[in-house]
């Protein structure tokens, strides 16, 4: 096939020996130190670099693999002739989940392989995005099935973090977590997920951000870090405090972390239930994810929750901690966490609960120093949501809250960006009031005006987005603009 072709560029996903072997008898005898060659593989990063320098090889980007489960090994190739790398790239982005399909159905087959596809790793593919994404999959019984196809469970979250994909599989085969990183804290390679403790016992996935995390590291003076990531410091605070370690948390998260030798798995989420954790439970599996829609690519069955259904419109709102909108799927509730041993036995307590800590804060009685308290807390709160290696914008909207925020971020030095939806009809509009505050902080702002076009061409995606019923109109607005910060990783509200 090499020999066939006018081969420019190559791109591998094999085991560190082949690869190796590969090249040396092969590539450079044909082609000796004019290819460039990308690897996928997800445990030989260092080894594949230190080959690309030994042949002066050009790896050309990162790149993701949405490889069958149950055989990482397989020697994949893609031959491809094209004029330049942009040519390549923009072939692949107009092709990016059509190849991953195709490889699917080869390998399905045990064919062998002339032509084998992946994927690319493009930032420019995602227009917008929430924070990370996690899911995971334990079968108590078998492995995996042959048929469960991890590339469409990653492709239903990719959007959530485009900077990153990665998955862990259990040598047992029968447990597999899945990451999509949106980068926050520590944008090397070393922040990518899912992390493996160092002894390889534990595996964490996590969405959020550990506000305190560089404090909590102080805590962790025995354990040698390989990187500055809040992911790191907290897989690390689970094995030092076990169950314990969500009392030293400031954050908001999501998070699940596996447990090799004691076969279990414990999953939390944060005090006020920021970040989402849907997840299905029954005898013989355990599913969770990020999004709903996920849940169902792992075999769960969806079926509307009548009562919830009834009590939404009633209401107008959807506030239960722990059903959802279907029977089966349910949410591991705020300031909850969850244990399921390798036996299948589930339990869920909770960590926190409001009311107890609400007893014991100590509320001043005199005005001005109550007005001191909540200025500092506001300062804090605001302070301690900065901690990012990006960028961050803040959403105006000419109220009271987001002028705080502004004259607070003005106050602390810092430089950031704003962004506002405005109406045509000046009833409506909010515009005077953020020009007067932009003017005042000196905040460069820009506005989307949100039309009824703009309103109905959004609608179907919003709708999708959200899973469930959302009451009232303003999340469209919010999807605008977050489409117009699509290079914007933090915005404050």
């Amino acid at each position: 096939a090499v020999k066939k072709s006018n081969i420019k560029y190559v791109f591998f996903n094999v085991p560190l020996l082949s690869f190796s072997i590969f090249i040396e008898n092969v590539f450079q005898k044909i082609y000796p130190r004019t290819l460039n060659a990308s690897h996928t593989h997800l445990y030989s990063e260092k080894s594949i670099n230190y080959l690309a320098r030994k042949f002066n090889f050009e790896i050309i980007g990162e790149w993701w693999f949405g490889a069958d489960i149950h055989d990482l090994f397989r020697s994949v190739l893609l031959s491809a002739n094209f004029e330049n790398k942009k040519e390549f790239q923009n072939y692949i982005n107009e092709h990016f989940y059509e190849h991953i399909d195709k490889m699917q159905n080869v390998l399905d087959k045990g064919k062998s392989c002339s032509e084998v596809h992946i994927v690319l790793k493009n930032k420019n593919l995602i227009n917008w995005f929430f924070m990370c994404g996690i899911a995971g999959y334990i079968n108590f019984n078998n492995k995996i099935d042959n048929s469960f196809k991890i590339h469409s469970i990653i492709k239903s979250i990719k959007h959530r973090g485009p900077d990153n994909t990665g998955y862990w599989l259990s040598k047992q085969k029968n447990v597999i977590l899945v990451n999509t990183r949106l980068a926050i804290q520590d944008l090397s390679k070393k922040g990518n997920q899912p992390l493996v403790s160092q002894d390889g016992r534990y595996v964490i996935v996590f969405n959020g951000e550990i506000y305190n995390f560089k404090i909590l590291r102080e805590k962790l003076a025995e354990f040698k870090f390989q990187s500055n990531s809040d992911t790191e410091v907290l897989l690390n605070m689970y094995i030092k405090y076990n169950y314990k370690c969500l009392d030293y948390l400031d954050g908001m998260f999501a998070f699940a972390i596996y447990d090799n030798k004691e076969k279990k798995i414990f999953c939390a989420r944060d005090k006020f239930g920021i970040k989402p954790f849907y997840y299905f439970y029954d005898k013989k599996k355990f599913c969770f994810s990020s999004e709903i829609k996920t849940l169902s690519l792992m075999g769960v069955h969806r079926e509307h929750n009548n009562k919830a259904v009834l009590r939404y419109l009633n209401s107008e709102y959807h506030e239960h901690q722990f059903e959802t909108f279907y029977k089966n799927i349910y949410k591991i509730k705020s300031g909850n966490y969850i244990v399921i041993d390798k036996t299948g036995k589930f339990s869920q307590k909770n960590y926190f609960n409001f009311k107890n800590k609400y007893k014991s804060i100590q509320i001043p009685s005199n005005k001005d120093e109550k007005i001191e308290v909540i200025r500092k807390l506001i300062f804090r709160s605001v302070e301690k949501s900065l901690v990012a290696d990006v960028p961050i914008s803040v959403a105006a909207s000419g109220g009271l809250d987001s002028s705080i925020l502004q004259v607070i971020l003005k106050q602390l030095g810092k430089k950031i960006d704003l962004i506002s939806f405005i109406f045509k009809e000046k009833k409506f509009s909010e515009e005077n009031y953020i020009k007067k505050i932009s003017r005042k902080t000196q905040f460069n702002y820009k506005t989307i005006c949100i039309t009824p076009k703009s309103f109905k061409e959004n609608l179907k995606e919003s709708i999708n987005i959200l899973e469930e019923p959302f009451s009232g109109l303003p999340i469209i607005s919010y999807l605008l603009c977050v489409k117009e910060l699509a290079r914007t990783k933090v915005i404050l509200d």
